[in-house]
């Protein structure tokens, strides 16, 4: 993955559409990985092991994880009906 140019902003934390992607920030500033979290437990693992770090990401990163997993379990649901 290509870096941002040096003074460009970057989000640590963005929707994809479906799922919370973050910067691994475990790997800073070696490289610059973005990870999707998929399920809530991918998103639980991720604050654990501080891949989001920073009080505001965590609570972003948190709250967009339990959003995707509500919204695959309502998808579930009124796809059984």
């Amino acid at each position: 993955m290509t870096a941002a140019p040096a003074g460009t902003p970057v989000a640590s934390v963005a929707w994809d559409g479906s799922a919370p992607v973050i910067i691994d920030q475990r790997l800073l500033p070696g490289e610059l990985v973005h990870r999707r979290l998929a399920t809530l437990a991918e998103t639980i693992d991720a604050i654990r092991t501080l891949a989001v770090r920073g009080a505001p990401a965590i609570g972003i990163a948190g709250a967009l994880g339990f959003v995707a997993a509500l919204d695959r379990k309502s998808t579930r649901l009124n796809s059984s009906h």
